[in-house]
């Protein structure tokens, strides 16, 4: 209601903190039906379905729409706040880096989760893996995070052609940023032979961050190279002026 209100431009007064950052970034949105009313309101999404779904096992269904919210308002954002309406293509491929973080994201916090209600393994797979919500140290478990994690890995590898199609260089460099952190755990999963635990703070080791500035620099290079290739023919055109015209461009010292 507050959302529809301010996109409305309607006054409202007495605006708890929150509800005032709302009220500023709806304030500033560049115009209708933008990048950022999608991040608003998918995010809003994603915090209801979780405000609703506590201590209650999920479907399939229910899950795939909740990533797919989360992944469009993470894109939409991303390209709204740091591409500053620059156009980025729009094409199917677009949030599914973003889908792949998702299901890393889960499965980081998945014992974290538990214990306060928020059960991110679908209803049918439950049944299917044959897991136990009270026993998650066995084999049954481990297969299904190892699956989880092969779907995490083909997702970063279709989203990555996506993130190398942006043609602006600071989304592009968020888009590796964000991949990286996710990726890294991903490997400490894989590692420990698909066992979770209850945190990972390699996630914010020095080591994580220089790979994420090296990943930064090879993504700069090869930006800055391709807009090389792509002026230096231009420069380098033969001119279709006649000679004498072109003698004058450039006269002697005398």
């Amino acid at each position: 209601m507050l959302i529809r209100k301010l996109y409305r431009t309607e006054k409202i007064m007495d605006l708890c903190p929150e509800e005032q950052m709302l009220a500023d970034l709806i304030g500033h949105d560049r115009k209708p039906e933008s990048g950022l009313h999608s991040f608003i309101c998918n995010f809003m999404a994603v915090v209801e379905f979780d405000g609703n779904r506590m201590g209650r096992l999920v479907k399939r269904d229910e899950l795939t729409i909740y990533t797919n919210h989360l992944a469009t308002a993470v894109m939409d954002g991303l390209q709204y706040l740091i591409g500053n309406g620059h156009p980025c293509p729009k094409t199917p491929e677009r949030a599914i880096a973003v889908t792949g973080a998702h299901i890393t994201h889960m499965l980081r916090d998945m014992l974290e989760d538990l214990p306060s209600g928020t059960i991110n393994i679908p209803l049918e797979e439950l049944t299917e893996y044959g897991i136990s919500i009270e026993e998650l140290d066995n084999e049954s478990f481990r297969n299904w995070v190892n699956d989880q994690t092969k779907k995490a890995r083909q997702a970063f590898l279709a989203g990555q052609g996506y993130i190398n199609s942006i043609s602006i260089l600071r989304c592009k460099l968020a888009g590796v940023g964000y991949l990286a952190r996710f990726d890294n755990i991903l490997n400490a999963i894989e590692r420990e032979g698909y066992r979770l635990r209850l945190d990972y703070p390699e996630r914010y080791c020095l080591a994580n961050w220089m790979e994420i500035a090296r990943l930064g620099i090879n993504v700069t290079v090869e930006h800055i190279a391709s807009q090389l290739r792509r002026i230096l023919p231009a420069v380098h055109r033969p001119s279709s002026l006649p000679s004498s015209a072109r003698m004058q461009v450039y006269p002697s010292n005398k």
